[in-house]
């Protein structure tokens, strides 16, 4: 079987005990990718990317906002649309309490029929992936 997801250095930097970098790899790899591209100013990786990263943060406002919460699905949508590792996708955004939402996406990567479900939780400048089985916080931009 092919790995879809890939793997990467994994976004804390830390090291194993053998003193090497630790490595993500498979869904938790995909979460990192999809973490990094969605905090990403556009003009940050310019250099190397023609498309990368969006505007997520610039113009939240209110989080218990209606309104609020169509504009970040948009942008999310958007962002992750240049992503050339993901098919298809699904976001929904609502609210999780009065100073962040709770997004859920819903991803199809290249080569997979397996849909992924992915949780963030979004505060004004803030990114966290909930672990999928536990609930709990996975890691934080």
């Amino acid at each position: 079987m092919v790995d879809v997801f890939g793997t990467d250095l994994q976004g804390n930097w830390s090291l194993n005990s053998n003193g090497d970098l630790n490595l993500v790899s498979g869904e938790a790899n995909l979460g990192q990718s999809i973490k990094n591209r969605l905090s990403a100013d556009p003009d940050t990786y310019e250099l190397f990317y023609e498309k990368y990263g969006g505007v997520l943060f610039d113009h939240m406002g209110d989080l218990n906002q209606a309104n609020i919460h169509e504009y970040i699905r948009i942008e999310i949508e958007d962002i992750l649309s240049q992503d050339p590792s993901i098919r298809n996708l699904t976001c929904t955004v609502e609210k999780n309490d009065s100073k962040s939402v709770l997004v859920t996406l819903n991803v199809t990567p290249v080569g997979s029929d397996e849909v992924v479900e992915l949780n963030l939780i979004l505060g004004t400048d803030t990114i966290i992936l909930l672990d999928a089985n536990s609930g709990e916080n996975a890691n934080r931009i």
